[in-house]
Parts: C-alpha cells; structure tokens; sequence
C-alpha cells in the first residue's frame, strides 16, 4: 500500500494505491446512519464519514492497481 498527501495553501490531496483485489469504495449502498447501531451490518462508517468531510473522492483500477484519491479545499 502506498499513500501519498499532497497540501498547497487551499487543499489537501489524499491518495491510496494498492494491488489488492479491485474496491471500489464508492460502490456502497449509502449508510443509512437513523438505523440503531446494533441493527446495523458492520462496515461503510469509514466510508461514509469520508463522503461527508471530503468535497472529491475519486477510484478508479488502472494496471490492477487500486487508486483512491481524496480531496479536502
């Protein structure tokens, strides 16, 4: 695994590469966060809080290599 941060004045630039097996984490059903936590399925919290804080998140599986990147302005 391989992650890279780029920061200028206005933006952090988050990138995650892998060779693993493809996941695309934009996939997902969207977290329904009013169900109970007990009577949720484990996984996706990651996922979701980072669709909320971030303003761009990108994959994509060139060469079977995972690339997700994640952008903060």
């Amino acid at each position: 695994m391989t992650v890279s941060v780029d920061v200028t004045n206005s933006s952090v630039c988050i990138k995650v590469y892998d060779q693993g097996m493809p996941y695309n984490l934009l996939d997902r059903d969207v977290l329904d966060i009013t169900v109970r936590i007990e009577e949720r399925e484990v996984g996706g919290l990651g996922v979701f809080m980072a669709t909320q804080i971030m303003d761009h998140i990108s994959y994509c599986y060139p060469n079977n290599t995972n690339q997700a990147m994640m952008e903060k302005s």
